[in-house]
């Protein structure tokens, strides 16, 4: 037994430093980057009213030095900008903005990172620059890595540029003695841009999306907030198209919802929403925002019952017909919600989607 156990022992013990050594050997063997050019926008998505704010950061690790000497941001094929490290010298509707300057120091200049030299491929390599001055590793404490950090806002209505997807990527050139490197960002940044150009001669559809909902989740409905039954069908179809460069929306929402309140009343509402009265917000894949006025149809009325001889739990009917201003509908992660702040006619319903069908043109 005791040989056994030993032998065991022995050999989960081979196992575990095996598995050291080849864990070992893979991390000595991936290409670990002492340079490292990072990239990041403000956001994802901008309007014609916005601008493009990047992010750009030169991360130096310990005993590296790089003998940077200018920048270039590209975006896409619409915009190319190099500027120097001080950021002095920019591009016509770009504004840079030096955060950390970093420290050039004296000495022997040899740094790995992801780019190219001349015409060849990019890729991972150590190259060599020889004796001279550069930028070394500075110590952080917070804050985004980065011995070398730039703020750069682009006026993209400025350079004219219409709505689209784009990709921006940056470079560092650093050269001493004769030897240039390119270090680059190993992947470019995607954003987008909905501006109001160009404009088109002729309508585009440029989105659709149908919604269906047939069970519900009824949070309130004028003074009733707790129900024994529920009945919602919700149904809208969007359609976003452009003419002659100006948005439009058409389409309808509907919500039709019978109900039975924990006092047994009955409870009915019709909801009609036209798009000539949307607030579009938002109108992306993952998310559907509006808000705007409808067309409302309501009643609730408890018949009652008679014990010994009385009627308990009678109402009156309530009815209300007309339209409510202010009408939020929001469609997300699966569900969709129906609501009004109307002292009037005052509701909130969520419902989980049947069918949600987006189409991007």
């Amino acid at each position: 037994m005791f040989g056994s156990e030993l032998y065991r022992h022995k050999r989960n013990l081979a196992s575990v430093v095996l598995t050291i050594c080849v864990l070992a050997m893979l991390m000595l063997s991936a290409p670990v980057e002492a340079i490292k050019v990072n990239l990041m926008t403000d956001k994802s998505i901008y309007s014609s009213s916005d601008k493009v704010v990047f992010t750009v950061s030169i991360d130096i690790e310990n005993k590296e030095l790089v003998p940077l000497k200018s920048m270039k941001l590209s975006i896409s094929d619409v915009k190319e900008c190099s500027f120097s490290l001080d950021g002095s010298e920019g591009c016509d509707n770009i504004e840079i903005r030096l955060i950390e300057s970093g420290t050039s120091m004296e000495g022997l200049m040899a740094a790995k990172g992801f780019g190219a030299a001349g015409n060849n491929n990019p890729e991972t390599k150590t190259t060599n620059f020889g004796l001279g001055y550069g930028y070394g590793f500075e110590s952080k404490k917070a804050g985004m890595k980065g011995e070398l950090q730039y703020e750069i806002t682009w006026d993209f209505m400025a350079d004219s540029i219409p709505s689209g997807k784009y990709e921006a990527s940056v470079e560092a050139v650093a050269s001493n003695a004769g030897k240039e490197f390119v270090y680059m960002t190993r992947r470019s940044k995607s954003f987008q841009i909905k501006s109001d150009a160009p404009k088109l001669t002729k309508t585009e559809i440029t989105a659709m999306v149908k919604v269906k909902a047939d069970e519900g989740n009824i949070i309130l409905i004028d003074g009733y907030d707790s129900f024994i039954e529920e009945n919602v069908v919700l149904n809208t179809k969007i359609r976003k198209t452009i003419k002659d460069g100006n948005e439009d929306i058409d389409g309808m929402t509907t919500l039709n919802l019978d109900a039975v309140a924990d006092d047994e009343s009955d409870v009915m509402l019709k909801v009609s929403m036209r798009s000539d009265d949307y607030e579009m917000i938002l109108f992306e894949e993952d998310i559907i925002e509006f808000r705007g006025k409808g067309s409302v149809d309501y009643y609730s009325k408890n018949s009652g019952r008679w014990v010994d001889r009385q009627r308990v739990g009678y109402k009156e009917t309530e009815r209300f017909k007309g339209d409510i201003d202010d009408i939020y509908v929001r469609i997300e992660d699966g569900f969709v919600e129906m609501s009004s702040d109307d002292e009037d006619m005052p509701f909130q319903i969520i419902s989980p989607l049947r069918s949600f069908d987006f189409e991007q043109k």
